[in-house]
């Protein structure tokens, strides 16, 4: 990613949405570093980083935004009905797989791991115990075997 330069003495800010996709897809995930194009002559630019500071208002920090709701079913030749039911009923978190062949469901952390899978054959409802899982955010995705079917986002507090 190429971004232009701020005035003197001001915050930047990065939008990484498009790497962070990417990274979750299975890119290889190496961080980020700021690098300036020094091809163009001395830039002269200094940044502040969080090992070099010792105001915390200056240091860099990283915004997070995520949502809980579902993510909108993008397959194309599935019904809207195949979209997954997911709720928490008390310590339980209740799934509904409305697909009518064989699917896989992951569960993956935040960190794109695949902590759980179930191996599903059918319409059917799941019922799993919140306390197997970390707090955290998980993302849940219904796989047959060829395409995702559904996919949604949980967070478990």
């Amino acid at each position: 990613m190429t971004v232009d330069y701020a005035d003197a003495s001001t915050w930047e800010e990065y939008d990484v949405t498009e790497m962070v996709k990417k990274f979750m897809s299975g890119t290889s995930n190496y961080g980020f570093l700021i690098i300036p194009d020094e091809a163009v002559g001395n830039t002269g630019r200094n940044y502040i980083s969080s090992d070099n500071t010792d105001l915390k208002e200056n240091r860099p920090k990283l915004t997070i935004t995520y949502e809980t709701t579902a993510i909108i079913n993008s397959v194309t030749g599935f019904d809207a009905m195949t979209n997954v039911n997911l709720k928490r009923v008390g310590n339980q978190l209740e799934l509904y797989v409305p697909y009518g062949n064989f699917y896989q469901i992951y569960f993956s952390n935040a960190s794109g791991q695949t902590i759980k899978t179930i191996k599903g054959n059918g319409k059917k409802w799941y019922s799993l115990n919140c306390d197997d899982f970390s707090k955290g955010l998980y993302f849940i995705s219904v796989v047959s075997i060829s395409q995702q079917i559904s996919a949604k986002y949980l967070h478990i507090d």
